[in-house]
């Protein structure tokens, strides 16, 4: 047993070689990180991820540049579709299907056209501005550019709630992309029966098989599986948000969707209401450490942290009114300054900070640079 172990790892790095010396990609990398990726793969397929923070600090669009729009971008400008497909599964608990799609027509209106428009103004909610037809029609050039181009690699829902649901959903998915092999208990014969043959067995004749593994159609497909935020998911047989959240991330998510179906799966967990109360030293000195993510601070479910290989958190500084974090003056940036932390990773170092300029209302991140003469050079830059 232990040989075929070896050699089946063998396999691995070899083929992982092979689709690298063809022109093949074994992780999408970060496109808007370049020093993100040199400590992060980027998105590795079978890995587990959360991104956390407190509320309001930006988790969730951090999520959508990272594992949606750096994605489907990295694999529209690849010039061969056959060495890289993608699809992402986005299971919006907060937002609408609507509001997702609205939030990526913002972003990419300031990328093509420098605009900047609020959900708000979207909608034409303020009395004294409403949209103009030139608006209109940037928007529906938009519109129709995200249709096309990036909706076939989105799969957004919007209506299932639960963590069985979900999971349910994808093994329907998976089901019609590949196929799940069953191997019998106690016999060495290595006979194999697909998922199809299983399902049409009776119940005493299941407990003959285990499962073995899965094989997609397409092994050059990336699945990414992001469910927005974990709190939201509702329970199950009169359980509560924990106990949720405990079966998404360890019985669903690490041990069955990462594990054997090797798709990527991302959580977007809150810190605990806590973690944003200010502690002070003796001399009234605010401890910044005690307000920054951190794996403890991981709120309503802190076990998550062992099925995930990577935890990132992001923390804004100028929300406690601190003007200074580590070396970058935060009384000019203000709440465009966020600093991202690799709380656990499994693929390189940890605790490494990056300091990033950040832009809300388009879902604007970059990299800072490690110092910046003018402040306000580089924000009208940015602007």
């Amino acid at each position: 047993m232990s040989v075929n172990i070896v050699q089946r790892a063998l396999n691995q790095i070899r083929q992982n070689y092979d689709v690298r010396v063809s022109g093949g990609f074994n992780a999408i990398p970060f496109k808007s990180f370049p020093k993100l990726t040199k400590l992060l793969p980027g998105v590795v397929k079978g890995s587990q991820t959360i991104i956390t923070a407190n509320s309001g600090v930006g988790k969730t669009q951090l999520c959508k540049r990272m594992y949606v729009l750096d994605p489907i971008e990295f694999v529209l400008g690849i010039d061969d579709p056959s060495i890289l497909d993608l699809k992402i599964h986005y299971f919006a608990l907060e937002e609408s299907a609507e509001e997702f799609i609205n939030s990526l027509i913002i972003n990419k209106i300031y990328l093509d056209y420098g605009k900047i428009y609020s959900p708000d103004d979207l909608m034409s909610r303020h009395a004294d501005h409403t949209l103009s037809e030139d608006d209109l029609k940037i928007i529906q050039i938009v519109a129709s550019e995200i249709e096309n181009k990036y909706l076939p690699y989105l799969d957004l829902v919007d209506t299932i709630d639960n963590p069985t649901g979900i999971y349910m959903y994808l093994r329907d998915y998976s089901k019609e992309n590949g196929t799940h092999y069953y191997t019998k208990l106690k016999e060495d014969s290595g006979e194999l029966i697909s998922h199809i043959d299983y399902e049409k067995l009776t119940k005493p004749e299941r407990e003959i098989w285990k499962y073995s593994h899965y094989v997609p159609n397409n092994p050059n497909k990336y699945e990414i599986v992001v469910v927005d935020h974990v709190s939201l998911l509702q329970g199950e047989r009169g359980g509560d948000v924990m106990q949720s959240i405990q079966k998404w991330s360890s019985e669903y998510s690490r041990k069955q969707i990462t594990k054997h179906w090797k798709y990527a799966s991302v959580l977007v967990q809150q810190q605990a209401a806590d973690q944003e109360k200010q502690q002070y030293t003796f001399k009234g000195t605010s401890i910044e450490s005690k307000l920054e993510p951190s794996l403890d601070g991981l709120g309503d479910n802190k076990k998550t942290q062992r099925d995930a290989l990577v935890v990132i958190g992001l923390f804004a500084p100028d929300r406690y009114e601190i003007t200074n974090h580590r070396g970058y003056d935060i009384s000019r940036m203000k709440d465009h300054y966020r600093s991202m932390k690799i709380l656990k990773n499994r693929y390189g170092p940890s605790h490494k900070r990056l300091a990033l300029y950040y832009n809300g209302a388009v879902n604007v991140f970059a990299e800072l640079p490690e110092t910046i003469a003018s402040y306000d050079d580089y924000l009208n830059q940015m602007k």
